[in-house]
């Protein structure tokens, strides 16, 4: 037996409307975990609602979510802290901690789950809500000897580069499910479509939105209100659990009964799904990479602000199978056509996001880009660009979804690259600054994992008016909560409207990416942390922090002998390519110092290295004698050999710096 940890996913169906002040039910679920759970380490419930006020603005009082498993009591949850309206329509987000409540009263394989929610609007004309959506994330820590396990797989699928047709329209395939999923004896325990999208009302008529697989039948989400023609961050879920056949491919359509609204959508089909763990052979990997912030500014041409992220893949004969960037813009005003995005070598695509100028949250849009990588088992490096000449745009935020093939591991595919979320909460009452302490995110591998993505998920709704410059994540490793250090950093200008501001904060390179990684001016993301987020200026709700974590527990051992010693104390290195800056050096001109460990005098000696498609150099040191194998003669009588057990291969010629 070993332990294992992973993220799944429930979506409950829509409630179409809400009453204002009034606590009502979502359409119950049922929520499935076939594996032993060893712990539960984060269950949140995240929902969406979209006001429908006609005049003046709504603010909000009391916001009760709660949750209940069969028939038992429920847990209740309640903000009572005024959200002041900022004379705009607002689109709702909040997302809820459960994880005593699952821990507490969890059992067996499956249990129903019932959600309510009850909203008080104290301002406004026409009260009350539409499309209140919600989604149920489980984090759970699981044997993994378990023959039927359980997973949740995101699937990009693409949407336009401006707003919705009037008419249907396909803009991408949904493949056969149980053919794209190649794991055996699949039982389809939960999927749902999200629609993320910029209702843009430039105008005051209202709209809704259609979505229709091949020709199964319309669905219509409730209007969208546009009295106050605000251009408001929305996200809507669609379950189709029993809407959609899986032994066939659908054509994915999508249209708005009215012109030039909801620009850029972000769409992603999410099964979550049971299979055979012992028969399967091949595996889906889906994973979340988070990317670098970009800063733009109106640069036009073929020049491109660009970021890079690496992931590291060790499964056997990976291959890609769908890629998607999705991303925030903050910016004041519209973004026209002569904004280009694009993924590696493909041809950029142009996206356009009209807008009234009263902008409430972030702006959305996708880019896909399957075809622009094949992947490789080792590392591999993914870029995203983007250029603009409208001047408007002061920030990117955005995250990758890759899913590709492999063959399982013979540790089992709880060792494959995953991404596992954890909430570390949200604030009660407004506030500058949020502040999460003695937070330690569990990775159950202790001694052999490799952290490809770390990340702040975060998303916070201001209250009344105001604007904001710019972001900071800093982490203090001490109780005392002393000497925070910045990790992340990001500009944000948005409009001064009330709306869900959603950031993704990569802090990767201040995090040590597996155990023996000798940098200790890393943190240490298992160990207890302070975490601070810092608004440039303004009150907000800061409604959703969640670290997100992909890695992957596939390790080696690097065996050697040392002979020839005095019979002191050898410290021994391992010395690898340091990968995150390859873009910017050819391959083998800079060496790292990536593993440490030492004996007394003449013996055996191995290290943990996480990665066998490339070269490893090991040097050993005793006093002021070097060894050096094998790239060249060594200074001293050390005889330095590698050992076998599958991992990394000896170099055969070239250099390295001793120090």
């Amino acid at each position: 037996m070993a332990t294992r940890v992973k993220t799944v996913q429930f979506g409950f169906p829509v409630l179409p409307t809400l009453a204002n002040d009034t606590l009502t039910n979502l359409p119950q679920i049922t929520v499935y975990i076939p594996e032993t759970v060893v712990a539960f380490r984060s269950v949140w419930v995240e929902i969406t609602a979209d006001d429908i006020i006609t005049a003046l603005g709504g603010s909000l009082t009391t916001k009760t979510v709660n949750l209940r498993l069969n028939t038992l009591s429920y847990q209740s949850t309640t903000n009572g802290n005024t959200l002041t309206h900022s004379g705009e329509n607002m689109s709702w987000f909040t997302a809820r901690d459960f994880t005593s409540y699952f821990s507490t009263n969890w059992t067996g394989t499956s249990m129903t789950c019932d959600v309510q929610v009850q909203i008080r609007q104290s301002t406004g004309s026409t009260l009350g809500w539409n499309n209140v959506c919600a989604v149920l994330y489980i984090t759970y820590e699981y044997d993994d000897t378990a023959t039927t396990q359980i997973k949740t797989v995101e699937i990009p699928l693409d949407g336009p580069k401006t707003s919705l047709p009037t008419v249907k329209t396909s803009y991408d395939t949904i493949p056969a499910l149980d053919t794209y999923l190649p794991e055996n004896s699949k039982t389809y325990r939960n999927i749902f479509i999200v629609v993320e999208h910029n209702t843009n009302t430039a105008d005051t008529t209202d709209h809704t939105i259609s979505l229709e697989l091949s020709s199964l039948g319309v669905h219509t989400t409730q209007i969208y209100e546009a009295a106050l023609a605000t251009a408001r961050k929305s996200t809507y879920i669609w379950n189709i659990t029993s809407y959609i056949t899986t032994n066939t491919s659908h054509t994915f359509n999508i249209w708005a009964s009215v012109a030039n609204k909801s620009h850029c959508p972000q769409v992603k089909l999410v099964v979550t799904y049971e299979y055979n763990a012992g028969t399967s052979t091949t595996i889906m990997n889906s994973v979340r990479i988070t990317a670098p912030y970009i800063g733009t500014y109106p640069n036009g041409g073929t020049y491109y602000n660009v970021v890079y992220n690496n992931l590291n893949i060790q499964e056997e004969n990976p291959l890609m199978s769908r890629l998607a960037f999705y991303g925030n813009i903050y910016g004041v005003g519209a973004i026209g056509s002569t904004t280009s995005v694009g993924i590696g070598a493909l041809s950029p695509v142009d996206i356009t996001i009209a807008n009234s100028n009263v902008i409430a949250g972030s702006m959305t849009f996708m880019v896909r880009g399957d075809s622009a990588y094949t992947l490789q088992r080792g590392f591999n490096q993914f870029v995203f660009g983007i250029t603009t000449n409208t001047g408007t745009i002061c920030s990117v935020h955005g995250y990758w979804i890759l899913n590709y093939t492999s063959s399982k591991h013979s540790s089992g595919d709880g060792v494959h690259n995953k991404t596992v979320l954890y909430l570390l909460g949200g604030t009660g009452p407004l506030a500058i600054i949020a502040s999460f302490t003695n937070r330690s995110i569990p990775i159950p591998e202790t001694s052999a994992y490799y952290l490809n993505n770390v990340s702040l998920l975060l998303t916070c709704v201001n209250s009344g008016t105001h604007i904001t410059s710019s972001i900071t994540v800093a982490i203090s490793r001490n109780t005392s909560n002393t000497n925070p250090e910045p990790v992340a950093f990001a500009p944000f200008l948005g409009d001064s409207e009330v709306g869900a501001n959603d950031f993704y904060l990569d802090f990767t390179s201040k995090c040590r990416q597996y155990p023996q990684e000798p940098d200790t001016g890393k943190m240490i993301i298992t160990d207890s942390l302070n975490y601070f987020i810092l608004p440039a200026q303004g009150l907000y709700f800061f409604e959703k922090t969640v670290v997100a974590v992909t890695y992957h527990s596939i390790s080696y051992t690097v065996n050697g002998s040392i002979s020839g010693s005095s019979g002191g104390t050898v410290d021994i290195r391992l010395h690898t390519v340091d990968f995150q800056t390859r873009t910017f050096a050819p391959i083998g001109t800079r060496s790292i110092n990536a593993a440490n460990t030492s004996r007394t005098g003449d013996g055996a000696f191995s290290l943990t290295w996480y990665d066998n498609t490339n070269n490893v150099y090991i040097t050993a040191v005793e006093g002021s004698n070097r060894a050096l194998s094998p790239t060249q003669s060594p200074t001293s009588s050390f005889s330095i050999t590698f050992g076998g057990g599958g991992g990394p291969t000896a170099i055969i010629g070239g250099r390295i710096n001793i120090t």
